[in-house]
């Protein structure tokens, strides 16, 4: 019996000694990174990278442009200057990593994507504070009778029934601008039973408070309403860059100067010796049967800077 007892003592012992051994013997196998990538035939700017490692369970992406890492395995990551980029991939395993760098040539078109735009420089541009705008009769007294009133976060251009007569001035002075940059403008105009009216935008130099503006309109709206015109808007509701090309987009002594999509570039001379220029809308009606149906209403206007 007492034979008995000490094999299987010895055979316990022998047996945790294995274990043990074969625990210490266990080695991990290193990580080895490597990727490749491809570089977006539209010239934007956007680079795909695809990762090729070994035995690795995570991923740290450095684009080489001071953006954010990334832990994604295949990320996109879109430039936003040409230029070499020294790119690295750092590949984790179980007990070690290994990092891997290549240079990524980037050239991107001038033009090309989706462009960008800075702050609108437009102060009250929902039409929702009347300190930003100014409003100036062209002439005061009978015959020049108006409705014209901020309402409900809009601007509404509107006459008395049976006034015949109009022409009257919304403005305001656009700071913050450069000469030789190029800008978009925007606003929303909506309109409908219209006749023998017109709707002008300025961008000039000229302060529209003590000046005759005549002639320097860069969009162009009427609607005559008269059969056989050439200029005819009886109801719109948009783009005021759109419904201006709706038939009506200049007359020929206001040619319009802004491209149709609403951007343009100014000189020097067209603006002030501080750089400014005044943004102001121009509403006349006369010689005809006059109506601005329910109201023309102006919101949401904005000019800012295209920066690609």
């Amino acid at each position: 019996m007492k034979i008995k007892n000490y094999y299987l003592i010895g055979a316990f012992l022998f047996g945790l000694t294995a274990c043990s051994s074969d625990d210490e013997g266990v080695t991990a196998t290193a990580p080895k990174a490597d990727f490749s990538y491809t570089v977006s035939d539209s010239q934007d700017g956007t680079v795909t990278f695809t990762e090729s490692c070994e035995n690795t369970k995570d991923y740290v992406w450095d684009f080489g442009d001071g953006s954010a890492t990334t832990t994604e395995p295949n990320p996109t990551h879109k430039y936003d200057e040409t230029g070499n980029y020294d790119v690295s991939l750092t590949a984790i395993g179980e007990a070690s990593s290994d990092m891997i760098t290549k240079e990524v040539a980037v050239t991107i078109e001038a033009g090309s994507g989706e462009p960008t735009y800075g702050e609108n420089l437009v102060k009250g541009s929902e039409m929702d504070n009347e300190a930003d705008w100014t409003f100036r009769q062209v002439w005061d007294g009978e015959g020049n009778e108006v409705l014209h009133q901020f309402k409900d976060g809009k601007f509404v251009f509107n006459i008395p029934e049976g006034n015949e007569y109009s022409q009257s001035y919304l403005y305001q002075e656009i700071t913050g601008l450069e000469a030789g940059k190029t800008y978009k403008f925007n606003a929303h105009v909506k309109g409908a039973g219209t006749s023998a009216i017109w709707f002008e935008t300025y961008f000039t130099n000229l302060n529209p408070a003590d000046s005759d503006l005549e002639g320097q309109a860069r969009v162009y709206l009427s609607s005559f309403g008269e059969e056989g015109s050439t200029c005819i808007v009886s109801e719109f509701d948009g783009d005021i860059n759109e419904v201006s090309q709706q038939g009506c987009a200049s007359a020929d002594e206001s040619p319009v100067l802004i491209n149709a999509d609403g951007t343009f570039t100014l000189t020097a001379e067209e603006l002030t010796e501080s750089g400014s220029f005044y943004l102001a809308f121009k509403v006349g009606s006369g010689w005809g049967e006059v109506s601005f149906g329910n109201g023309v209403e102006l919101d949401n206007i904005s000019i800012v800077e295209v920066m690609q």
